[in-house]
């Protein structure tokens, strides 16, 4: 068993046998495991695919629970001062802010049941920004993870079929606005194609 291997395997013990009076404590000890990988050489990537096989095999729970929370870790949603890999630019580092705002473009369409044009035009700036900056290197997991849900995303809008109030008090008529719609499920979709195309080309 290797280095990476038995550290992981530490991790997993200690998830398994969490318990809400020393949950903390146990963070501590799994998170001092995390940075012990980094200090090895080991990539975030590769920590954060090996916790996530951990997690596909746990239900809800506090393990389940535990193991979200060190994930954080890994991928930078922390505290600045927590954060253990910290090579991210600029821009990614935006995107997970744009992520955990109220004015993410899923969220916000989930909550308004309208088209958010600010939230889809910070969308595009960031997706466009981050492949420029990682043109050399490989994608953030948790990027690739939310690109991979554009799609539901197209879904929801192709439920619409009709303006809301708000839409009609900005001076849409039906047709014109169902047309808007389908123009921006096109910009989704392409969108989508030309960052999994970039994806495709770094394996």
């Amino acid at each position: 068993m290797d280095e990476f291997e038995n550290i992981i395997n530490q991790i997993k013990t200690i998830c398994l046998s969490v318990v809400k009076h020393t949950y903390e404590k146990s963070m501590k000890q799994a998170y001092d495991l995390i940075r012990k990988l980094h200090d090895a050489g080991y990539t975030k990537d590769e920590v954060y695919q090996a916790l996530l096989s951990c997690q596909a095999v746990l239900k809800d729970g506090l393990s389940y629970d535990f193991i979200c929370d060190l994930m954080d870790y890994v991928v930078g949603w922390c505290a600045t001062k927590l954060q253990i890999w910290k090579d991210e630019k600029d821009s990614l580092k935006e995107f997970y802010d744009y992520l955990s705002s109220d004015e993410e473009l899923m969220y916000d369409i989930r909550m308004h049941a309208e088209w958010n044009e600010a939230s889809f035009s910070k969308l595009k700036q960031l997706i466009y920004a981050i492949m420029q900056e990682y043109e050399d290197k490989p994608y953030d997991p948790e990027l690739i993870s939310y690109m991979q849900n554009i799609p539901t995303i197209v879904h929801m809008l192709s439920q619409f079929q009709k303006c809301s109030q708000k839409n009609l008090e900005e001076g849409y008529i039906q047709e014109i606005y169902l047309k808007m719609i389908s123009n921006k499920i096109d910009e989704l979709n392409q969108l989508y194609d030309i960052f999994m195309n970039s994806l495709a080309q770094k394996k």
